[in-house]
């Protein structure tokens, strides 16, 4: 019962959201289910399984294909994506919200 309030509560701070940047998990497939603007990172995911509902844009590390489906720690594959692609993707999308 515990667990189920947890989430509930998870899902209802998603839903106060107006962009949600996450990356390819249980949140980013909320936000698209909730109809949220979702900016989603992808490590070492397949970007090209997930249907964006014309609400998501996908930020791909350039290193991918080095990456992909890996489960230990690279430095240099975790800082694919840099704080300031994301950014630049954050205001796109709110300029788009404002148009």
């Amino acid at each position: 019962m515990k667990q189920k309030k947890i989430l509930m509560n998870y899902i209802k701070g998603i839903d106060k959201a107006n962009i949600l940047i996450c990356g390819d998990t249980l949140a980013m497939h909320l936000g698209l289910f909730l109809k949220k603007r979702v900016i989603a990172l992808f490590l070492c995911t397949s970007p090209w399984e997930i249907y964006d509902y014309n609400r998501m844009e996908k930020i791909i590390n350039p290193y991918l294909k080095e990456a992909f489906y890996r489960r230990d720690y690279d430095k240099k594959l975790v800082k694919g994506i840099s704080v300031e692609k994301v950014f630049e993707v954050f205001q796109k999308v709110v300029s788009n919200l404002k148009s």
